[in-house]
């Protein structure tokens, strides 16, 4: 809901948003927003490292104009004769969880203004607090302390065998830890468990 009502405040030619996973450097597709209304875009998964704009986005926090360098990377049948396209990163936090891409059909650049970017990059650091308050809210994690702590050492780029070594514990107890995070968090793998946790600011 709170997605939805993101890009019907922002209205223009082809809306989308993504889950970003920071370990990863990739977009997810979650809503997709057009003339006829709000569709899914669980099919589309971006490759967040090799487009500049949205990279420049996700990594400043702040919203970034694109005339065309991110457009051919999406599928035709989401971007076909949108420009330009906005970035607007979601943060939850000092985290960017995820991002918004706000395109038009004409108007070029000259017809986005200071002001409509600079509420673009505030509205997208509310619906990241409300994402995530949802999320917290509706399914508390409740990690141990030393599932945590793997995370964190997960995020940090530590392999199994370092951590078993710092941590004084076997490689089969930090592969539990890690298994035993990824199905609390709803997980698909131990790069989107750091994203969540990372989310809901279980670890930095």
């Amino acid at each position: 809901m709170a997605a939805k009502s993101f890009l019907e405040i922002f209205p223009s030619q082809g809306s989308s948003i993504f889950h970003y996973s920071v370990l990863e450097q990739t977009g997810e597709g979650i809503l997709g927003y057009d003339d006829f209304g709000p569709y899914s875009m669980r099919d589309v998964r971006a490759e967040v490292w090799r487009l500049p704009s949205v990279l420049t986005a996700v990594r400043e926090k702040q919203t970034t104009v694109s005339l065309s360098d991110s457009l051919h990377q999406y599928p035709s049948r989401y971007v076909q004769g949108l420009n330009p396209l906005l970035i607007v990163p979601i943060c939850s936090s000092s985290t960017v969880i995820g991002f918004a891409g706000l395109s038009r059909h004409a108007g070029g650049p000259s017809s986005i203004s200071q002001n409509l970017v600079h509420s673009l990059s505030i509205y997208g650091g509310l619906l990241g607090n409300v994402l995530s308050l949802d999320a917290s809210v509706s399914d508390i994690p409740k990690l141990t302390n030393r599932e945590i702590e793997v995370l964190q050492r997960v995020a940090w780029g530590e392999s199994s065998s370092e951590m078993a070594e710092r941590m004084r514990i076997s490689e089969f107890t930090v592969q539990d830890c890690i298994k035993s995070a990824v199905r609390k968090l709803k997980a698909h793998n131990r790069s989107q468990a750091v994203a969540k946790a990372m989310g809901r600011g279980l670890i930095c």
